[in-house]
């Protein structure tokens, strides 16, 4: 079956015939995967497995199935992520682990989180992100 090599394969399934477990093997392979299991069918194994591969599987969770344990798991993976975190799921604990992500995407911080070490790391790993520095640091 193609989607156990590829799991973007999914994306040619007819919706009739994809089941949980296809989506679960789908996802296992890439979390952008998601983005082409049913609404009905994200929840449970599929949105964990998809969640822990932290590559732009975020925007396809529904806001339902997101825990701040989730969040803090795929920021820490890929800061990029915060992104798609809106304010109301932005807590401290969150911002903690994207912090220690290992790339820092300055501009989908809060601006009261970001300090002048943030800004060192951020900077160390892209220089860039200069450009996001707000001027009180």
């Amino acid at each position: 079956m193609a989607v156990c090599e590829d799991g973007n394969a999914l994306a040619y399934v007819p919706q009739h015939l994809i089941t949980q477990e296809l989506t679960e093997i789908a996802v296992l392979k890439s979390g952008e995967t998601l983005q082409y299991v049913p609404w009905n069918l994200r929840k449970g194994n599929c949105v964990n497995t998809a969640a822990g591969s932290g590559l732009n599987a975020l925007q396809f969770i529904p806001p339902d199935q997101q825990t701040e344990k989730m969040l803090k798991a795929i920021v820490y993976m890929n800061a990029y992520e915060l992104r798609h975190i809106k304010p109301e799921q932005m807590t401290q604990a969150v911002i903690d682990a994207a912090k220690k992500a290992t790339y820092i995407y300055l501009e989908y911080f809060p601006r009261e989180a970001i300090t002048k070490e943030l800004v060192e790391k951020a900077v160390r790993t892209d220089v860039i992100q200069y450009q996001f520095v707000p001027p009180e640091i």
